[in-house]
């Protein structure tokens, strides 16, 4: 890997960094992608809430092949509102929660399943994933990222992207 260069390097195999991934791929680029757990989604133990038209924006292909990685339709939220003193709480029901989806439904999904499905989507649109290997630092050149030392190996690319969750260590560099 030391010789090539990649349009995209994306740091986190998580649903942003895999979305990312997809387009850049779908337009032509070369992308790699590097995760630290030893596949992507292997590091999520729970999981979490879906909307489905963030698939239907990316391909449209993409939502009826998922399905199987949608656990429950959400039919019902709370949604608070928290003043200094005071709440306000909005309830918001979908009376027809078993009726045919729309775009706008959302559902719960067990992440360790969901991401590695989509991240094998990603690679058939030719992304390269790179699992179990940590990013150690960013390669500087002339005052811009120019790739990321990872795994012992330089990798070198026209964009870092970073994608590894709210403690970054990418965006903190």
């Amino acid at each position: 890997m030391d010789d090539e260069k990649f349009d995209a390097i994306i740091v986190g195999a998580g649903p942003g960094g895999i979305a990312c991934a997809y387009r850049l791929a779908k337009e032509g680029r070369s992308v790699l992608v590097i995760e630290r757990g030893n596949t992507a989604g292997s590091k999520n133990v729970i999981g979490g809430r879906f909307y489905t038209y963030v698939l239907d924006l990316l391909d449209p292909e993409l939502r009826g092949e998922a399905e199987e990685y949608l656990e429950r339709k959400v039919a019902r939220e709370q949604v608070m509102v928290l003043g200094k003193d005071s709440a306000l709480t909005i309830d918001l029901e979908d009376f027809e929660a078993g009726s045919n989806p729309r775009p706008e439904d959302s559902y719960t999904v067990l992440r360790a399943g969901f991401d590695e499905w989509f991240a094998g989507k990603a690679e058939e649109e030719g992304v390269m994933i790179a699992a179990g290997i940590r990013v150690d630092d960013l390669l500087i050149e002339d005052g811009r990222v120019a790739g990321v030392m990872a795994g012992g190996d330089a990798m070198y690319a026209d964009m870092v992207i970073a994608a590894d969750g709210v403690n970054s260590f990418i965006a903190r560099r």
